[in-house]
């Protein structure tokens, strides 16, 4: 961790000097006090995107943009957004599963991380439903299979969109008449919004805005003027749950395609080949 941190200060401080740009963003990156210090050293006004929270100094820290994740409990309690993720007011009796990266080592002077916070926020909404943890070592697609095997009859909450999709489609091909309704995803990614999996939005687009209007603000006072440092803050926005419906002819399809595969459909479709090949017969006779 300590390589991991002086090679951080090594890429800033040659940045800096190499480029001496404007203004620097860094996204989900908590400089250290040397890097800080190397920043304020070359007056250059810093945002940062999803550091850990804490309070930071201006100059040259202008904001730490965070998500306001206080309502992933409110989604996971509510009856009617759970209705919609499940297709009924309360969490099923089959295990409730929380596929995440291990918690972040708080560091000193901070008051944590917010991956530390969103998942304590989760296990606190699904406790009633008193949900398994499964730690992956990274977010990436290759995971759904194993935690699939370990619990295949479970919902799955995942803090990641890879594995979401990677299980629903596991569900699939198992047979799952129910697998649009047993994952969820996390970052509302162009991945989940094509495979139609629910998944918490951390609001790229309103981030993107905020650092444009922070460094707008900044840039844009007179040049005649001393150029003044504002206060640092910390910009909030708010996560959002997206269902990700598919659209009313793909669930109509679906919806034929498990009454298709129902055995009492099956049974139908074997009298009714039957019956039309003993006419067939008679016919001939």
């Amino acid at each position: 961790m300590k390589c991991l941190k002086k090679n951080i200060v090594l890429v800033i401080e040659k940045i800096l000097r190499i480029y001496y740009p404007d203004a620097v963003v860094m996204i989900r990156l908590t400089p250290s006090r040397d890097a800080i210090g190397m920043l304020k050293d070359y007056h250059t006004p810093t945002i940062l995107v999803h550091a850990d929270i804490c309070e930071y100094h201006s100059p040259p820290v202008l904001a730490n943009i965070v998500p306001d994740q206080e309502s992933i409990r409110r989604y996971l309690t509510d009856e009617e957004c759970i209705k919609q993720l499940v297709g009924s007011p309360c969490w099923p009796r089959r295990n409730v599963v929380v596929v995440t990266m291990r918690q972040e080592k708080k560091k000193k002077g901070t008051r944590g991380t917010i991956r530390n916070q969103r998942i304590s926020l989760i296990l606190e909404a699904l406790r009633p439903a008193h949900p398994r943890v499964v730690e992956v070592d990274d977010y990436g697609f290759r995971h759904a299979m194993p935690v699939f095997e370990k619990y295949p009859d479970a919902f799955y909450v995942c803090l990641s969109d890879q594995i979401a999709v990677g299980i629903k489609h596991i569900l699939k091909a198992a047979g799952e008449a129910d697998y649009e309704q047993r994952v969820l995803g996390f970052d509302n990614s162009a991945l989940a919004q094509q495979e139609h999996v629910p998944s918490f939005d951390q609001g790229l687009t309103e981030i993107g805005s905020k650092v444009s209007d922070l460094l707008s603000g900044f840039f844009g006072q007179d040049l005649q003027q001393p150029r003044r440092w504002p206060k640092f803050q910390a910009a909030n926005v708010k996560v959002r749950l997206k269902y990700n419906k598919p659209p009313r002819k793909s669930l109509q399809k679906a919806a034929a395609m498990r009454t298709m595969s129902s055995p009492n459909s099956q049974r139908k479709r074997s009298r009714h080949h039957r019956t039309k090949v003993g006419k067939q017969c008679r016919a001939q006779t």
